[in-house]
């Protein structure tokens, strides 16, 4: 018997993470289908296609599927890797198969209980393995309609558009309404009820530097209350001298670390005593 794995939901900030385990019983089947069967590159009427196909499949008794959820509450108390694994276990373990009986093969760095010593872990296998990709697709529709039902419990934050994933207009939600049960705390490294932009700005700074200097004033805590002058090429590096200033240093020095090259530049110009700090 082979069996493939994959999971879907590990970078979304709300929602469960999903695992599943793709039974093949008749190797035929695998005719149906085309490489490649990655669900991230598949929209989503082509995914139901397929998800319909497969079911059909396994009525006839020619495939089976499971598919298992880690809350986010436990996602928060374990971690995501924890989860993941135990959302792999509970999947196997609904399959009731032998594990000296079967061959496994699993999607990126993901791995089955060592009992099941014929299991191989392949980069990007949901690409090139079509068990591995029919687990994807099957994972990500399951995951997919149980986030559409959450959108109606959870009306506040359209899950049912954004399935938990940390959009622009996740994160407007997020800051009106604040944080609800379906949503990781571990992933939104805040403490407090209400989430500031500043997990939000870090994401953005990560990937699209260009937009985080004007970033920098909207979010400050004090305000410029008129443009700043162009300053005498003697006072270049005088010490900030306005309360403004200080806390726009403030934020630049925390995020230095986010562009490696950048923040080695400014290392070394700092010294060598000019004190600039490099625009980001």
């Amino acid at each position: 018997m082979i069996i493939g794995i994959d999971e879907v939901g590990r970078g979304p900030i709300a929602g469960p993470v999903a695992v599943c385990a793709f039974l093949l019983k008749d190797k035929k089947i695998l005719r149906y289908f085309k490489l490649p069967l990655d669900s991230k590159q598949l929209s989503a009427e082509k995914r139901e296609e397929i998800f319909e196909i497969i079911n059909k499949f396994r009525l006839e008794n020619r495939c089976e599927h499971s598919v298992s959820f880690v809350s986010p509450a436990v996602l928060d108390k374990i971690g995501i890797t924890k989860s993941i694994k135990l959302a792999i276990a509970r999947s196997l373990a609904r399959m009731e198969v032998k594990s000296n009986e079967c061959q496994i093969y699993l999607d990126g760095l993901l791995e089955a209980p060592f009992k099941f010593t014929n299991q191989k872990t392949v980069i990007g296998g949901d690409r090139t393995i079509k068990v591995i990709g029919l687990a994807s697709i099957v994972a990500k529709v399951a995951r997919d309609r149980r986030m559409e039902i959450a959108g109606c419990k959870f009306s506040s934050y359209s899950f049912e558009k954004n399935k938990g994933y940390g959009t622009r207009e996740h994160f407007k939600l997020l800051e009106k309404f604040g944080v609800c049960d379906l949503h990781r705390r571990s992933f939104l490294k805040s403490n407090t009820n209400k989430i500031s932009t500043k997990y939000e700005i870090l994401v953005r700074q990560a990937h699209h530097p260009e937009e985080f200097e004007g970033e920098i004033r909207k979010n400050c805590k004090f305000k410029k209350e008129e443009e700043k002058k162009d300053t005498p090429s003697s006072d270049k590096h005088q010490a900030p001298n306005n309360k403004f200033e200080k806390e726009e240093l403030r934020i630049r020095k925390a995020l230095l670390p986010l562009n490696p090259l950048r923040s080695k530049r400014a290392s070394a110009e700092q010294g060598r005593g000019g004190g600039e700090i490099s625009n980001i």
